[in-house]
């Protein structure tokens, strides 16, 4: 419910419904896993909104720790990533969302030219800086 909430207010996540003294609803999300999905539409323009959600929870120092089995943490809705499972969240002065779902499009090769993205994430990593995370995203663009 925490997590929820703050994100909300950026628009990841499913969308919070109610909450009660010991329960609570949020939105539940129909659609294609994020892994299916690539395989037969644009990966990257998908990629690139996951990454922008990815800063956002940088930027709020939310580690998102299922980063790392994206396949069942996004679902692609109306041809729009949202992210799931937020149960494991930390508060991290040093999150790895952007970095970790960088890894995952390394893995099934959707990206030709590794060396120079992780080169790029280091670099993010050193500060997470808005222009470094634009330099990503240009790297991912043009791939």
């Amino acid at each position: 419910i925490k997590w929820l909430k703050l994100l909300n207010k950026y628009k990841i996540g499913p969308k919070l419904i109610y909450i009660k003294e010991d329960s609570f609803a949020m939105e539940y999300i129909s659609g294609i896993l994020f892994e299916n999905y690539i395989k037969t539409n644009d990966w990257k323009k998908v990629s690139l909104e996951v990454l922008k959600q990815c800063r956002i929870m940088d930027k709020l120092q939310v580690n998102k720790l299922e980063m790392q089995k994206i396949h069942k943490h996004i679902i692609i809705k109306n041809h729009k990533p949202i992210l799931i499972d937020f149960e494991r969240c930390k508060v991290n002065l040093h999150p790895k969302n952007v970095t970790q779902f960088c890894q995952y499009l390394m893995k099934p090769n959707l990206i030709k030219d590794r060396k120079e993205l992780i080169k790029l994430l280091e670099n993010y990593k050193k500060d997470f800086s808005e222009n470094k995370f634009k330099k990503i995203l240009k790297g991912i663009k043009t791939v």
